[in-house]
């Protein structure tokens, strides 16, 4: 076992002491690989009439475009989300005619909301409304697969 592991001790102990590593392509001499580089590469001087204008002030305004569209603020989106939000919170405390009353104003003002369909059904449930039930849990299925 302590023969296996010498090699590979040794050689992780060259290596801890060496202080740079530079790869050598083949064909080039090791001392240019090896020599000083410079830290700073001078670019040649500009022209003088660039050089020039570059020292007056750029200005430059950008405008760009907002990262986020703004959503569209229609009344009826708000007022139905504002009666699924009524009729969420009536079902939590368990209060279900509140919440059939409020799911039923969701789905009449957007007749496509299938999750408000199910809510609804779910609150027609609650009250011991089968039929009622049945029907929104249809109107739910029929428009969360379109």
């Amino acid at each position: 076992m302590i023969r296996r592991l010498a090699p590979t001790i040794i050689a992780a102990a060259a290596v801890a002491g060496c202080s740079q590593f530079a790869h050598v392509p083949p064909g080039a001499s090791i001392e240019i690989a090896l020599a000083p580089k410079p830290e700073v590469l001078r670019i040649p001087g500009a022209p003088p009439a660039v050089a020039e204008a570059s020292r007056a002030p750029r200005v430059r305004e950008l405008h760009l475009p907002p990262v986020e569209p703004a959503l569209p603020t229609n009344d009826s989106v708000t007022a139905v989300a504002e009666a699924f939000t009524r009729g969420s919170e009536a079902l939590e405390k368990g209060q279900t005619d509140a919440a059939i009353s409020a799911f039923q104003q969701a789905v009449q003002a957007d007749p496509k909301f299938s999750e408000a369909w199910q809510k609804l059904a779910m609150a027609y449930e609650k009250a011991g409304k089968p039929d009622k039930a049945k029907e929104a849990y249809r109107h739910s299925k029929e428009f969360a697969q379109q």
